[in-house]
Order: C-alpha cells, then sequence, then structure tokens
C-alpha cells in the first residue's frame, strides 16, 4: 500500500470514529433516510389521513376514496474542510495516532455541527413541494409556543398538546434546545419527581437525549440554537422522528493530496461530505421560543 493511500485509511477511520463522540448529531434521529443516492434531487412522498367508512347494510356499493398524496424535495449540499501539513512527520505526529487528536476532533466536531444547523434550517425553512419541485410549503406559524416569559413545565405541555391534535407519534418526541433553556426548565418546580428518576437511569443508557414530560431533550451549546424573532431569543425544535428526511450524496470521506504548486510542497488533508435535509410534515414539528443565553 502506497504511503499516501496509506494515510487516507487511517484518517477516514479516526474521523469517523471522532465523529460519533464530537456531541450529538441531531441528523441520526431522522428516521426517514435515502443514501448513496444520485441525481440532482431526491423525492420523498407521504400519505394523508384515511377515513374508514360505515357500513350499513349488505352488500352495499364501494365508493373508494383518494388518499392526499404529497412530494418533498431534498437537495444536496456538499461540505468540506481541508488542513496543510508541512511534511508526512508532521502528519504522524498530528493525526496518526488516535481519534482524539487535536486535527481529527476538531475537524470531526466541524462537521456534526454543520450538520446540526443545517438540520435548523429544514425545520424551520421552506420546504419544496410539487411533482418538479416548484411548489413551498412554511413552518406553521400556529405551532410556536411563546416562552420568552418563562420556559416551564406549562409551556412543554402546550407543545406536545399541538403535537397531540396534529397527530404527531408521540412516541417519538425530541427537542434540541440550549443548555441554558435545558437549566430554566429543570428551575421548574412543578416537574413530577419521576420524570427526573427516569431521567437518570435513560441518561445511563443513551447519553445522547434526556427524558422529560414525554420529550426526549437533545441538549446543545447555547451558541449553536438558531436565532428566535429576535437576536435576544431562540428557538427550541420539537418534532417526531417522521417529521423530517434526510439524504445522503456522499458520506463523510477523506482524501490526501501533495501541493507541489506551494513551496515545500506540503500535503493536503482534506475531508467532504453532501447531504440534504427537508421537513416533511408540517403538522409533526412544533418550536418554542425562549430567551437564550
Amino acid at each position: 500500500m502506497a504511503a499516501n493511500d496509506f494515510y487516507v485509511n487511517q484518517f477516514g477511520t479516526e474521523l469517523g470514529i471522532a465523529a460519533q463522540f464530537s456531541g450529538p448529531d441531531i441528523t441520526s434521529l431522522i428516521q426517514n433516510r435515502k443514501t448513496s443516492v444520485r441525481g440532482e434531487g431526491v423525492t420523498f412522498n407521504y400519505l394523508g389521513k384515511r377515513d374508514p367508512q360505515k357500513r350499513t347494510g349488505k352488500y352495499q356499493s364501494v365508493n373508494p376514496s383518494e388518499t392526499d398524496e404529497n412530494v418533498r424535495w431534498a437537495y444536496p449540499v456538499m461540505w468540506d474542510d481541508h488542513e496543510l501539513f508541512d511534511d508526512w512527520d508532521n502528519i504522524r505526529q498530528l493525526v496518526g495516532s488516535t481519534p482524539s487528536d487535536p486535527i481529527i476532533t476538531n475537524m470531526a466536531a466541524g462537521f456534526v455541527r454543520r450538520r446540526n444547523l443545517s438540520f435548523f434550517e429544514a425545520a424551520g425553512g421552506t420546504a419544496k413541494t410539487g411533482k418538479d419541485g416548484s411548489g413551498s410549503a412554511t413552518f406553521t406559524a400556529g405551532n410556536t409556543v411563546d416562552a420568552t416569559a418563562g420556559l416551564t413545565a406549562a409551556k412543554l405541555s402546550e407543545t406536545r398538546k399541538i403535537l397531540t391534535n396534529n397527530n404527531a407519534d408521540l412516541m417519538s418526541l425530541y427537542c434540541a434546545i440550549g443548555a441554558s433553556g435545558f437549566e430554566e426548565i429543570q428551575a421548574d418546580s412543578t416537574l413530577r419527581s419521576r420524570d427526573n428518576i427516569r431521567e437518570t437511569s435513560v441518561l445511563e443508557a443513551n447519553p445522547m437525549y434526556v427524558p422529560l414530560m414525554g420529550i426526549n431533550f437533545i441538549i446543545m451549546p447555547d451558541d449553536q440554537m438558531p436565532e428566535g424573532s429576535t437576536a435576544a431569543n431562540s428557538y427550541a425544535y420539537v418534532w417526531d422522528s417522521r417529521a423530517f428526511g434526510f439524504v445522503s450524496w456522499k458520506d463523510l470521506s477523506v482524501k490526501t493530496a501533495s501541493r507541489d504548486d506551494l513551496r515545500g510542497s506540503p500535503i493536503q488533508l482534506g475531508a467532504e461530505e453532501a447531504y440534504g435535509m427537508v421537513r416533511l410534515e408540517e403538522a409533526r414539528v412544533a418550536r418554542i421560543e425562549y430567551v437564550g443565553s
């Protein structure tokens, strides 16, 4: 194996491992996924509600009902990151031992952070719809809960009520919230003690999220939360596992190249991935606006 191939394989393995430990990756919770796809855009189709008809006698005529069908489009966006090294010895020192090396961890954290930001953009942005993607669907304004006066258990109940009435899957509710916002929720003395007991036991099994009041909270750094209606506020999105579609055109991959166009012929070490996300149903997504930190 050539030296270049060796470092590509080594770097790729270490980067993949480091990405798994670079904080919560919200996109990993999306149930509707398509991978290794080709093409400019990828569609997701979902069907509307069905309404069974009451049978009032024998041998009645059958009247089939047509189910509403909605098409949503996801488009690829390429993300990459590159680093230059003076020689192979530098690569051995900075990259060549474990996934905890500084270059590896910083690069992996950057890709995970970008995935989360892309998720927030899809959550509150405009979704492309229709047979050719020319239509659009915006976030439902009525699905926003105002908690700027205080992020309390009552506000969580209000959010659950919205999603319940919208027929969301209450068995798989998630909420991405900033650390200061979650701290404010925990300060509410009306939270039931059994929630806190369950929180401790589940955290041991899955440290990615904390369950409270039937919602799995993904605690994020405050500076990564999407801005609310004002710069001082943040949005905490709440959704079920079927609310979004995720498409991967290219998994996280790496490559190296000798930069003979630069003095000293440094080695360029790079990583890239291409993916897209789309909100599939507005009814399955709500958000809480609160005062950020």
